[in-house]
């Protein structure tokens, strides 16, 4: 409007015209180095990486204490896509639009207040805020938001059906991609490496075709706007020419109003893929909700340690009374089963069960449990280790049932063995110092090795784990009796007041086993391995539970007492030279 009315004009002072020109130039060249040095800025404003990390870190803190019930629902592929993928489309494309939104919506509410305020500006007292002008002038304002939020509602729910088919897809190629490298051992033994390609294959072809749905759906969504801001270009193009023509209306206020409408047209067309943006990430929002709000163990590990708590101040009141200046009473304090019961269901199935026991396991002691096989022995290491929750009627719950109470002293550290040996990325050393408070006493190399030596293990393995070196692929050239051996060792340099493990001997000879059997009893009669005898009764008793193939073997003959479990007649001791080994 300046331009064409001011400067260019046929009867504009041309002496001016440089100056004019000059002025416009300035004014524009002044103001792009500012914008561009915001847009710049804004990438050091962490916004976006601050928001990804505090929605990534909080989704995996929240499957590590996930239920037993919620982690039978998860899909671990829709979990490991939702924390890489969906939270940061959530972030990107829904949360840091935001901010373009509210600049969008700014500049529109200015360009509006231009139009409104223009006639005063020019001083066109035939426009000044009449309402068939207002009307017009703020057409746009009304027409591009009704019909594009209609559009919107109207296509939500066919984007989102082809936005979650798709990410069904790469879900499911991530989860053969798992499934490939954890059975790699498998398939090629049993040569099935051409199936699992075709496999993968047939899952491509699916999410291609995912893909182009879902692109066909979002090209033609974004091309709604250019469409309405060209039709509407069009007709004021028209009818506001033939007023120019007939001379109602200057060259200027209609060049000037028609880059104002484009203007406004392509804010909202801005606005509009804002509001797209946002509204594909509908599907990864739910994703996160979902996983975000599956329950946790948390309430009830805390009421099954307030009533362990409350279970150890009882027996403490009992030592009350009797002083013992030799022993710490804490140190008298059992592990105790008080006619308590325990059933574990998994989605309507029993999966682990164990019938009403008494039994007393204290401190300072190696104790086995012996059994037929899947009778309840990995049940109760798993109760005593803490890895299964028992029973509280505080808490509701509808994978466990049982009654009776189960005492764990609450100033004990508990450590649960799994059965099959885990090595996490790192050396060999980190793997043996694995839950272990790193340059502590316990974790001195001298130790680690000299455990290593007292399980035998190869002298390689022991230079390996001296080097400590992050390059070198140890676990390449370990054998299953090795890993085992390491496994146990890692326990062994966690030292924890009570050890429960499976079947310590399951991959080793007899000798090994044997050798194994007397490192845990050793460990139990000094109070963990290579420690300073002077400081033994500062130190914890400490205690192993663990389970045996059968009674006649080592794991019996070294223990303090033994225990058969079994779902007929729950956990109960037992004389191992009995030939009805107690069990009736």
């Amino acid at each position: 409007l300046f331009l064409v009315d001011k400067v260019l004009c046929e009867s504009c002072d041309p002496g001016n015209a440089p100056a004019l020109l000059t002025l416009v130039v300035c004014l524009k060249l002044a103001l792009f180095p500012f914008i561009h040095y915001l847009d710049y800025r804004k990438v050091y404003w962490l916004i976006a990486g601050v928001s990804r990390m505090t929605l990534q870190a909080n989704m995996l803190r929240k499957f590590l204490h996930y239920n037993d019930e919620s982690l039978a629902y998860v899909d671990e592929s829709r979990l490991i896509m939702a924390m890489s993928r969906d939270s940061a489309d959530l972030v990107v494309e829904g949360y840091c639009k935001m901010m373009p939104l509210i600049s969008s919506l700014c500049r529109l509410i200015m360009l509006l207040m231009y139009q409104i305020l223009l006639p005063y500006i020019t001083g066109d007292a035939d426009q000044m805020i009449s309402a068939s002008s207002m009307m017009e002038q703020l057409a746009p304002a009304f027409v591009f938001p009704i019909v594009m939020l209609a559009f919107l509602q109207f296509r939500n729910p066919r984007t989102l059906y082809y936005l979650e088919a798709m990410k069904n897809c790469q879900n499911r190629m991530l989860y053969h991609i798992r499934q490939t490298l954890k059975n790699y051992d498998l398939i090629r033994d049993y040569r099935q490496r051409g199936h699992y390609v075709d496999g993968y294959e047939q899952r491509i072809r699916e999410y291609n075709k995912a893909w182009v749905n879902t692109q066909s759906i979002i090209a033609n969504d974004k091309k709604f706007a250019p469409w309405l801001t060209l039709i509407f270009i069009s007709l004021y193009t028209y009818f506001a020419g033939l007023k120019v023509v007939n001379g109602p209306l200057g060259l200027g206020s209609f060049l000037n109003s028609l880059a104002t409408y484009q203007a406004i047209g392509d804010l909202w067309g801005e606005i509009y893929e804002i509001l797209l943006n946002i509204q594909n990430t509908f599907d990864a929002l739910n994703t996160m909700v979902e996983f975000l709000n599956l329950q946790t163990d948390v309430a009830h590990r805390m009421a099954v340690g307030e009533q362990n708590r409350q279970m150890v101040l009882e027996t403490l009141a009992l030592y009350a009374d009797k002083p013992d200046r030799k022993r710490d009473p804490a140190d008298l304090i059992c592990i105790e089963l008080r006619q308590f019961s325990f059933q574990f269901r998994s989605r309507g199935l029993v999966g682990a069960r164990l019938e009403k026991s008494t039994a007393c396991l204290p401190q300072g002691g190696l104790y086995t449990l012996v059994g037929p096989p899947s009778e309840g022995k990995g049940t109760v290491l798993r109760l005593l280790g803490e890895m299964m929750l028992p029973y509280v009627d505080k808490v509701a719950t509808t994978m466990e049932s049982g009654s009776g109470g189960l005492m764990i002293p609450t100033h004990l550290r508990a450590l649960h063995i799994m059965r099959d040996p885990l090595f996490v990325e790192g050396t060999l050393y980190d793997n043996l110092c694995f839950g272990s408070i790193r340059d502590s006493d316990d974790t001195r190399m001298e130790r680690v090795c000299g455990i290593l030596r007292m399980l035998k293990m190869p002298e390689h393995i022991i230079q390996t784990t001296e080097k400590n070196d992050v390059v070198e692929d140890w676990l390449s050239i370990l054998s299953s009796t090795e890993c085992s051996l390491l496994h146990i060792a890692r326990a062994l340099v966690a030292n924890p007041e009570i050890i429960c493990i499976h079947k310590p001997a399951l991959f080793l000879n007899t000798e090994m086993g044997d050798n194994v059997y007397n490192c845990l009893k050793r460990f139990v009669e000094h109070r963990g391995l290579d420690q300073d005898p002077a400081k033994f009764y500062r130190r914890r008793p400490r205690t192993v539970v663990l389970s045996a193939r059968r009674v006649e073997g080592t794991g019996s003959a070294v223990a303090d007492a033994v225990f058969a479990v079994s779902q007929d007649y729950g956990m109960h001791l037992i004389d191992p030279q009995s030939p009805q080994l107690g069990l009736t």
